[in-house]
């Protein structure tokens, strides 16, 4: 991904990549710093990747669903060159489905997926109700985020 490019399209990205819907509260911690849309924060789109990741191994922290506490760790691994022939943004790697938007916090994710190896249990049936019947959540598919990505920035 162009380290040019604003959080407020890192936002729009992760929302892609993870398959949510951007109904719920987000915001970015770099630091001590809070970025957002709420006038309390830093306006995300004020800002680009490049102003606050700039040594290898900096990250910062995106934070979604803020009462279910979603974190996900945007972390610059290494610095290439810039390759005009590259589709970006663009996904290389994933592991594991994204927990549903609907469940509230890690622990009721992990809950889901240990429901979903028990269906029968009581105590499972409220969680899997969240879920799609056909929700794995070993899948993960770099080609279709890519599509997704690329259906985004072309505005399709």
């Amino acid at each position: 991904m162009r380290n040019s490019i604003k959080l407020s399209d890192l936002h729009s990205y992760l929302q892609i990549a993870m398959a949510w819907s951007n109904t719920r509260d987000h915001q970015f911690l770099f630091k001590d710093l809070v970025y957002g849309i709420s006038d309390e924060m830093k306006n995300e789109s004020s800002f680009r990747i490049s102003q606050l990741l700039k040594e290898i191994g900096e990250f910062l922290v995106y934070e979604y669903a803020l009462d279910s506490a979603w974190q996900l760790e945007v972390k610059l691994e290494r610095i290439l060159p810039f390759d005009v022939d590259q589709t970006l943004p663009n996904c290389v790697g994933g592991r594991r489905a994204s927990p549903p938007e609907e469940m509230d916090g890690i622990s009721a994710y992990e809950a889901c997926i240990i429901a979903l190896d028990k269906p029968g249990e009581t105590d499972s049936k409220a969680l899997l109700k969240i879920v799609e019947s056909e929700f794995d959540p070993e899948h993960f598919d770099t080609d279709i985020v890519n599509e997704r990505l690329g259906n985004y920035t072309r505005g399709i």
